[in-house]
């Protein structure tokens, strides 16, 4: 299973990515198997407890695309075996192609 978070203050596919994603209002995570869907807010802007990379974590994700991301959410990822990718310019949809087809740099 393969399940890829976004970073966006948008709530669909067709939002933007955010440019900081511990800013971000929320996560979109995209099952790339079943094409479906899920909106999370971000826990830390939501002044939640719970790191963001142990948010998606316990959300069952795999992926991370973003444009930028702090050291910590870094190590964080790594330590989780999660990996983390840089956006390109253009909507969530466009860069959900750009994952399946093996374009997107990792951080």
């Amino acid at each position: 299973m393969t399940r890829v978070a976004f970073s966006t203050n948008g709530d669909n596919i067709d939002a933007e990515i955010a440019e900081h994603f511990g800013r971000a209002q929320n996560f979109l995570v995209y099952d790339m198997e079943s094409g479906s869907n899920e909106i999370y807010a971000n826990p830390e802007v939501a002044g939640k407890e719970i790191l963001p990379p142990r948010f998606l974590y316990q959300h069952e994700v795999t992926d991370v695309v973003c444009f930028g991301l702090g050291h910590k959410a870094a190590k964080l990822f790594e330590e989780l075996s999660i990996s983390v990718f840089k956006a390109e310019e253009g909507l969530i949809r466009d860069n959900i192609r750009r994952f399946k087809d093996s374009v997107l740099s990792r951080f």
